[in-house]
């Protein structure tokens, strides 16, 4: 378990990160979402042991990895963009995650081919795209018990996302894996997560390690007998997503019972409930959010 108690990181004396308590459990593949700047990258480099924080502490099953590095034999951090040398081949890929985590050469060509990646090659000639699967196909061949994935998706195509989230759902479940995937693809996130983080302006504004339920807003459709004026519905508690004539949707911030009483004097002649997308969710709550 990654357990995380007042921590605070710093930028040029600038707050960058801030959380006061988080745990998250073993076989769960955690989105880690946010907007450019709110920290997903600097919290994933804390947990790799890549940066130290400031203040506050961040234990592995109860192991500050600062103080025992040979933990990081169970974590595996894949950046957004890996920095290679001129000469990195995969052969040198293989030769050094092989030495460090036990590798097989098997199963690390196995997984190369599903991503379409050839045996050898030097990966300045690779395409980003091409570069993110060699990386894919470690992480997939190493198994480790922690593994932490910074923009996982890029350069994947459809048949790729669907090998690689089939294989971590499968990984999670059987090697008790914990997975962290920070993405911009909110949708590939909903294929792939069971649980989410979302950060804002370096802290927290939801942590649902069981899934979004949805149950701080509800989505609702709405149709009248008449065309209707929907910004007579606007308030606090309701946000007007998209509206023609007679017929909107809206979010509002409360349950199908709430909401329905707050549309009852409107007398809509058709009213239709149904869950929220990660990414409405994770739009309402940064609105929510944005000027705390």
């Amino acid at each position: 378990m990654i357990e995380i108690k007042n921590l605070k990181k710093y930028y040029d004396k600038k707050l960058a990160l801030e959380i006061p308590s988080l745990a998250i459990e073993e076989e769960h593949i955690l989105g880690l979402v946010g907007t450019n700047g709110s920290g997903k990258s600097t919290l994933l480099r804390l947990i790799a042991g890549v940066l130290e924080q400031e203040e506050g502490e961040l234990t592995i099953d109860g192991v500050s990895v600062k103080d025992r590095p040979a933990c990081k034999q169970n974590l595996l951090y894949i950046s957004d963009d890996p920095i290679d040398h001129v000469n990195t081949s995969i052969e040198t890929i293989y030769d050094f995650y092989s030495r460090f985590y036990g590798m097989q050469k098997g199963m690390f060509h196995f997984w190369l081919d599903r991503m379409e990646i050839p045996h050898k090659g030097n990966l300045s000639k690779f395409s980003k795209g091409m570069r993110r699967r060699t990386y894919l196909a470690v992480a997939l061949a190493v198994e480790p018990k922690i593994l932490l994935l910074d923009e996982a998706f890029d350069g994947l195509d459809p048949s790729g996302k669907r090998d690689f989230i089939s294989a971590m759902q499968k990984f999670t479940e059987q090697n008790k894996m914990t997975v962290i995937v920070a993405s911009h693809s909110l949708r590939e996130l909903e294929d792939l997560c069971d649980s989410y983080l979302m950060l804002q302006g370096g802290k927290i504004i939801t942590y649902a390690p069981e899934g979004l339920n949805g149950e701080d807003y509800t989505k609702i459709t709405v149709a009248f007998q008449e065309p209707f004026d929907f910004d007579r519905l606007k308030s606090e508690n309701c946000v007007i997503a998209s509206h023609i004539d007679r017929i909107g949707t809206l979010y509002f911030s409360g349950t199908e019972e709430q909401a329905a009483e707050y549309l009852a004097p409107y007398a809509p002649a058709v009213t239709e409930y149904a869950p929220l997308s990660a990414e409405e969710y994770f739009i309402l709550k940064t609105e929510e959010h944005k000027h705390d």
